[in-house]
């Protein structure tokens, strides 16, 4: 993993992942959407106006890396469910206010 570190706390029906964020100790065109809002870049233009939340920083991911979480909801039967990356690929990380950010692909948001 290059050195990255990737850290998940697990409660009772929660998720919240940690990232490190690459925008501190390097120079990334990426890092300069830092404070921006996060938006979908492709899809019906509906779903593009959906503020996915405020872009924190940006983490490098390398294909098959663990990118995300969602926890199992046993009443509802549904196992927990474990997101990897693609291919190699720079993510944002967004916090969108529920307590716990989310990675995703750089080339997939349009910050504004």
């Amino acid at each position: 993993m290059r050195g990255w570190i990737f850290l998940a706390v697990m409660l009772p029906g929660v998720c919240s992942a940690q990232w490190v964020d690459i925008c501190k100790s390097r120079t990334i065109t990426y890092c300069n959407n830092v404070g921006y809002s996060a938006f979908n870049a492709t899809g019906i233009p509906a779903m593009r106006k959906v503020k996915l939340g405020v872009i924190q920083g940006v983490a490098w991911k390398q294909k098959g890396s663990l990118i995300g979480i969602s926890p199992a909801i046993p009443g509802a039967g549904l196992r927990e469910k474990r997101r990897f990356s693609p291919r190699d690929a720079h993510y944002y990380i967004i916090d969108d206010g529920s307590g716990g950010p989310f990675l995703r692909q750089c080339s997939e948001i349009a910050p504004k």
